[in-house]
């Protein structure tokens, strides 16, 4: 009945101090997940806050800084806070992969104090360039050399160079 209602769409302006359950909240927050947005892009993140005296809060820094002028109709209610985008993150590895192009890119970041772990594949001295692994690979990310290189921001991590290695020159970090 909650999910029917989520997506009959329509405005709310009038609210009660009630808590809502945890899993009316899941979906909520799970219809939040089919929601339209700028180009469909479906790049949503939402944080759920528990607390009421840090919602007002969040909800009046936000409205602070709220740039009205760039929506359509330039309307947002005032009477609610509107809630962006809360996260902290202090010490994190991030790893960006652009899936849309051929050979993918892959770069990893790091936050803070945080030491990168390394991953995927790499290719030993053992190898005897045979070129087994170039040609299977499907970002075409390994490099004739002696030994011959796998470029780690194109690879996809798949393993098909390390399975058919024919000397199991490919070891897994």
């Amino acid at each position: 009945m909650l999910m029917d209602l989520i997506k009959a769409r329509h405005s709310i302006r009038k609210y009660t101090n009630e808590q809502i359950t945890r899993d009316n909240l899941e979906t909520i927050l799970e219809a939040g997940n089919f929601a339209p947005n700028a180009g469909g892009g479906q790049r949503s993140m939402m944080v759920a806050i528990h607390n009421k005296e840090l919602a007002a809060h969040v909800g009046k820094m936000n409205m602070a800084n709220f740039d009205r002028t760039h929506l359509a109709g330039s309307f947002v209610s005032k009477e609610q806070p509107s809630i962006g985008i809360i996260f902290c993150i202090d010490k994190a590895e991030i790893e960006y992969f652009n899936l849309g192009v051929n050979p993918i890119f892959r770069e990893t970041y790091r936050l803070g104090d945080v030491k990168l772990k390394e991953k995927g594949y790499f290719i030993s001295e053992s190898c005897i360039g045979c070129g087994t692994c170039r040609e299977i690979c499907p970002q075409r990310c390994i490099e004739e050399g002696e030994p011959f290189m796998i470029s780690q921001n194109h690879c996809l991590h798949c393993g098909n160079c390390y399975e058919n290695c024919p000397v199991k020159a490919i070891e897994r970090r």
